[in-house]
């Protein structure tokens, strides 16, 4: 009979050790309230994490770990819950505690009743959650100042999930869009977006050519590579795209409409000037390049821009001039002469128009750029490459600028250059290169 009796007290003492071992593993502490929703008992834990002593908490109300706002929506309905002895789960309890610090508790509890069916409480489980909430709370401040900062930008943001749908954008993108903006609804696709640019008119796509725009503007959205321009609703917008490691693509759109306006004066200023004239960039690309240089070399503008002087001029031509222009690239000044055959369409009034005596000079500014100037000469040269007589050019640069010397072989011009951008005549970028005329 005792060992019997023994036997079920240990029996009973594992059980209630099983149950104490899984609850502390499923949670952080468990709870017990009376019918008055009084504490009657509480882990260890509850104590350690709220920095009260027991008699704070035990024979307390529930309320006594609750600091949180008392007409917050979650707290009245908890209230409710409790009156109607309903059960409830994961109600958040903020707690500041003694140090000023603040720390979050989540509670669940089960309603419990005697056989007659009287309530005589509630029993539970609780757990931190501080770190969590903290975490959220700093998920939505970062994502505030994300906000922020796409609006405080002058350039129209997008983003698009990894399955090319749209999830928000700032301010300046959807006034860019105008009217297709009715299509940048949270779920919608980049194809919806780009159809509304269509259907309202803002991508000026004639109905035949609309199916291929928006194939080519599909495949360019899905595999970005170079930006791009297009103009819609009269204004010119330069897009880039990139795609993240996520999926996640970013869209930008920059208003360049005052810079179009300003290149197509700039052209019209440098086809006027009687002066081979061509920007290019750090990568040795033509940026811009006036009608003299199209003359000069009999190859068209469009042939010349974002080409490298390599690709433009030849193989032959580059690799002459290619030690002065890694030095001049290096920031130092190079003077030296050389010449080019004219383009043999050109009759010979064409030749003898660029027969003026003229030479410049170049003052470094700082900008890895470089411009060519070939200004005329009035007499015709007597070197060609092949060695032939016959109408020639002499070359002489100065960091990418080409400077036509008069028609002696000792007369040249200078081709100096820095590491940042150019000046060209007629032109006052911020920085660059200054072309002023100076006599060899």
């Amino acid at each position: 009979m005792q060992e019997n009796l023994s036997a079920s007290f240990w029996a009973l003492a594992e059980s209630e050790g099983r149950l104490k071992d899984f609850a502390e593993a499923a949670s952080d502490w468990f709870w017990e309230w009376d019918s008055e929703l009084r504490y009657t008992y509480a882990s260890d834990r509850l104590f350690e994490l709220s920095a009260k002593k027991p008699e704070e908490i035990i024979g307390n109300l529930f309320t006594a770990l609750y600091q949180g706002d008392p007409e917050d929506t979650e707290w009245i309905n908890h209230i409710n819950d409790l009156m109607a002895q309903r059960p409830f789960r994961d109600i958040t309890y903020p707690l500041k505690l003694p140090d000023g610090t603040k720390r979050w508790l989540r509670l669940s509890g089960q309603p419990r009743h005697q056989p007659d069916g009287a309530f005589i409480g509630y029993r539970g489980t609780g757990t931190d959650i501080t770190a969590e909430v903290r975490a959220r709370e700093e998920a939505v401040e970062t994502t505030i100042r994300f906000l922020d900062a796409i609006e405080s930008v002058s350039d129209g943001i997008a983003f698009w999930d990894e399955n090319d749908r749209f999830v928000l954008c700032n301010r300046i993108f959807r006034a860019q869009a105008g009217t297709a903006a009715t299509a940048l609804v949270r779920g919608n696709s980049y194809e919806d977006y780009l159809v509304s640019l269509l259907d309202h008119g803002i991508a000026d796509v004639k109905e035949e050519e609309r199916r291929q725009w928006l194939f080519r503007r599909l495949e360019e959205h899905m595999e970005p590579d170079q930006p791009f321009e297009v103009f819609r609703d009269g204004r010119w917008y330069l897009i880039r795209e990139g795609r993240s490691a996520d999926g996640t693509t970013v869209t930008v759109t920059t208003d360049v409409t005052d810079v179009k306006q300003r290149e197509q004066y700039l052209r019209s200023v440098t086809d006027a000037v009687p002066i081979l004239l061509a920007y290019v960039d750090r990568y040795q690309r033509f940026k811009l390049v006036n009608h003299e240089f199209e003359v000069w070399f009999g190859i068209g503008r469009q042939q010349a821009l974002d080409k490298t002087i390599q690709e433009t001029l030849g193989d032959v031509f580059f690799q002459e001039i290619r030690p002065h222009i890694d030095q001049a690239m290096a920031g130092k000044s190079v003077q030296f002469p050389m010449s080019i055959d004219m383009p043999e369409e050109q009759g010979d009034s064409d030749r003898r128009r660029h027969l003026e005596p003229v030479s410049r000079r170049i003052s470094p500014a700082p900008a890895r750029s470089s411009a060519f100037s070939l200004p005329p000469s009035t007499s015709p040269g007597v070197s060609r490459r092949n060695g032939a007589r016959g109408p020639a050019k002499w070359l002489s640069s100065s960091r990418g600028r080409f400077s036509r010397p008069p028609s002696t072989p000792s007369s040249r011009a200078s081709w100096s250059g820095t590491r940042n951008t150019i000046w060209l005549p007629g032109t006052r970028p911020s920085s660059g290169l200054r072309a002023s005329p100076m006599m060899s």
